[in-house]
């Protein structure tokens, strides 16, 4: 597969941005800060700067895909490496994390509160309990993985599916995806978030399927439109012309192509921080909750002055890379004495 060096920058910026996201908002949310004093530190525009992220991130989950399969492609094969490399990490971590929690905690949890009924645990298996929790089905949720990796399972399952569409009736396909989008953009789901609802993420995670096929017929131009109109979209509140879910949507395209016009200066470099940054970043997505509240709390005195807040940042950012990659060391390991195909070919 040709690598894509604007993806590379992208993946690694969103990460940031969702780290940044999420250590901000854990020091409001444990009443260090009150919430009117930092809002202004994680909101661009009238949003926060996690939801372009994030949404970022299902097109180029999207788009490596849709580039990957270009060549022949194996269902049993896609779906073995795919599940290899989403679950295995997690099952890995997931399992450490627990018995951490019972050696802190000295045996004592409530990771399986009574009133749970115990096969939900089917739900941690698939890696979806996370997402379930999202949707109001209480789970036995760890934190690892959130919402976010049982919307990636799901999308990974139906990406065979939308292959086929993709190269079978590929206008028809995303003349569907787009009205099914806009349903529900409209009337969104009654008690769940509008960045959760999976029709929205699907459909960042099918854009990002046609950005991968037709990468290179992009006009070379075009970041010097979507530029501008992103930094629109992003800065200035624009509440009264779009939802919140069509400027998400808007705001990560537009990333992506703006980012696209990089691709001629980045493919003369090497640039193997990136590579290596890159290609942990599934890991670090998910060991950071576990660094944000293990750092937090052993700082939580000292984080009432601003001045520790980018040194938390710092240091949160060096121990996610660290168990990244003695995380993903470990799953190569694993993969290899399972005889699975290999999870990151």
């Amino acid at each position: 597969m040709k690598r894509i060096r604007s993806f590379d920058v992208l993946r690694v910026l969103s990460f940031f941005a969702v780290i940044w996201y999420h250590m901000v908002f854990n020091l409001v949310e444990t009443g260090i800060y009150a919430e009117s004093r930092l809002v202004h530190w994680y909101t661009i525009a009238d949003t926060n700067i996690a939801l372009p992220a994030v949404a970022v991130f299902f097109m180029l989950s999207g788009a490596v895909l849709s580039l990957r399969s270009d060549r022949a492609f194996s269902l049993p094969g896609y779906l073995k490496k795919r599940f290899s490399r989403l679950l295995i990490p997690y099952y890995l971590l997931t399992v450490t994390y627990f018995a951490m929690l019972l050696i802190i905690h000295r045996g004592k949890t409530d990771f399986f509160p009574p009133d749970i009924p115990l096969w939900r645990a089917v739900f941690n298996f698939f890696g979806m309990d996370g997402w379930m929790k999202s949707h109001g089905v209480p789970s036995f949720y760890l934190g690892i993985g959130e919402w976010f990796l049982g919307a990636l399972v799901i999308l990974s399952l139906l990406f065979p599916l939308f292959r086929l569409a993709l190269r079978k009736a590929p206008v028809l396909f995303l003349a569907a995806a787009t009205g099914v989008y806009v349903f529900f953009a409209v009337h969104g789901t009654p008690g769940v978030a509008e960045f959760i609802i999976l029709p929205m993420e699907g459909y960042e995670f099918i854009l990002g399927m046609y950005i991968g096929a037709y990468y290179d017929r992009i006009p070379k131009k075009a970041w010097m439109i979507a530029l501008p109109l992103t930094v629109a979209l992003l800065l200035i509140p624009s509440e009264w012309l779009f939802s919140q879910s069509f400027r998400t949507t808007l705001q990560a395209a537009g990333l992506m192509i703006s980012f696209s016009g990089l691709e001629p200066l980045l493919a003369k470099h090497k640039l193997r921080a990136l590579d290596t940054v890159s290609g942990y970043s599934y890991e670090m997505f998910l060991t950071h909750h576990i660094v944000i509240a293990f750092i937090a709390g052993k700082l939580q005195s000292r984080l009432g002055d601003p001045k520790w807040i980018a040194l938390t940042f710092a240091a949160e950012i060096v121990c996610t890379v660290v168990l990244a990659v003695i995380l993903k060391w470990i799953t190569r390991k694993t993969s290899r004495a399972l005889k699975l195909s290999h999870p990151f070919a």
